[in-house]
């Protein structure tokens, strides 16, 4: 009777306190910016084959050629006036850091991700 008792008084005062705590604290996620690379896709709603630039998983999903034409299409806005206004250099160094890592990875098919330098 005194484990039952003592239960439900632990129970009593531990429920309040967890119903307390904000809901949106475990379900917020970090948004990854990606430094302009949607500025590239408007004419596809801001999606390269179904996939958000900040989506990097579903990009390295991808077939190689896709992947490569994602890059060479979203390269001249991360790196152009609408990347820079985004992002820091080193933000922009991480987003194509990143995604090449990503892809990279066994899970995702080893793709390559190769940003040209730019000028």
């Amino acid at each position: 009777m005194k484990l039952t008792t003592t239960t439900l008084a632990v129970l009593a005062a531990v429920i309040p306190t967890i119903w307390s705590l904000p809901t949106e604290l475990a379900l917020r996620e970090y948004k990854l910016p990606t430094c302009g690379a949607e500025s590239c896709l408007v004419q596809t709603a801001e999606v390269f084959d179904a996939c958000a630039p900040s989506d990097l998983a579903c990009l390295c999903t991808l077939e190689q050629s896709e992947v490569t034409r994602y890059v060479n299409t979203v390269q001249p806005c991360i790196d152009g006036d609408a990347g820079k206004a985004a992002c820091t250099d080193g933000a922009r160094y991480q987003y194509k850091d990143l995604l090449k890592s990503v892809c990279a990875d066994d899970r995702f098919g080893n793709k390559a991700v190769e940003f040209p330098p730019t000028a």
